[in-house]
């Protein structure tokens, strides 16, 4: 008897519960109103469970919120921050993760921004995409809407804001410049300079290179454009039956 009521004296010293909430401390103070669960101490800290990263993604369905102390790979305190049945952990804390405000220390050797897993990598602006390297289709766009809308397109790359937007099935086109080479399923062109081959959209092998405004008509066939000069290269058809010649801006 005289044990078990020394024991409850002891347990009562390190826990306080008062209306449901508990406080361990060694002052017998309540627990803050606002908390479950109120540690208290100038001497000591708290311990989470710490597992290994392969121990922690064995947790069957973890609730959200739920943290751990992973001990291997990248240590660290991490956090489910998604639902119980598709879990993502994240790690807590600056860490080894990228400051907004930059980070110092760092090593070309080991350190870089990027994916660890066979998936394209995004940058967004304003929630837009505004660069993707994407390592499935071999698809490397850089600048605000540059090759949004692709679906099924392969080989493209594109550089500056707009370029290739609306491509969606063309495939082997290389843009370089604002809005550039709009196009849709056109295949093999080419378009340096802003707004060069601006208006192509399913036309095919096409060259252009300009550094002010024009337009190329929507199904255009083996072009040359520079400024405002296009050199003829099919001279069977009526519409390129000129040399040199001033190119129409609404691509008629």
């Amino acid at each position: 008897m005289k044990n078990l009521i020394a024991a409850f004296l002891f347990f009562s010293l390190f826990v306080n519960v008062t209306i449901a909430q508990v406080g361990i401390n060694t002052d017998g103070s309540s627990p803050d109103n606002s908390a479950m669960l109120d540690v208290k101490s100038t001497t000591k800290g708290i311990l989470i469970p710490r597992m290994t990263q392969t121990e922690r993604d064995a947790i069957s369905t973890p609730a959200t919120g739920l943290m751990t102390y992973q001990t291997d790979n990248t240590p660290g305190f991490y956090s489910n921050s998604g639902p119980s049945g598709n879990p993502a952990w994240v790690m807590v804390g600056n860490g080894t993760n990228w400051n907004l405000t930059g980070n110092s220390g760092t090593s070309p050797a080991i350190n870089f921004i990027g994916t660890i897993d066979n998936v394209p990598l995004i940058l967004k602006v304003n929630n837009q995409k505004a660069s993707k390297i994407d390592n499935i289709t071999f698809n490397t766009s850089l600048g605000f809407n540059a090759l949004n809308n692709n679906t099924d397109g392969e080989d493209n790359t594109a550089f500056g804001m707009n370029t290739l937007k609306n491509n969606t099935e063309g495939s082997d086109n290389t843009a370089n410049g604002a809005l550039t080479l709009y196009n849709s399923s056109g295949n093999n062109n080419t378009a340096t300079g802003n707004y060069a081959l601006q208006w192509n959209s399913t036309g095919n092998d096409n060259t252009a290179s300009t550094s002010i405004f024009f337009a190329i008509h929507s199904a255009g066939f083996r072009l040359f454009c520079s400024k405002f000069e296009f050199q003829i290269r099919d001279p069977d058809d009526d519409f390129f039956n000129h040399s040199r010649r001033a190119f129409p801006a609404n691509g008629e």
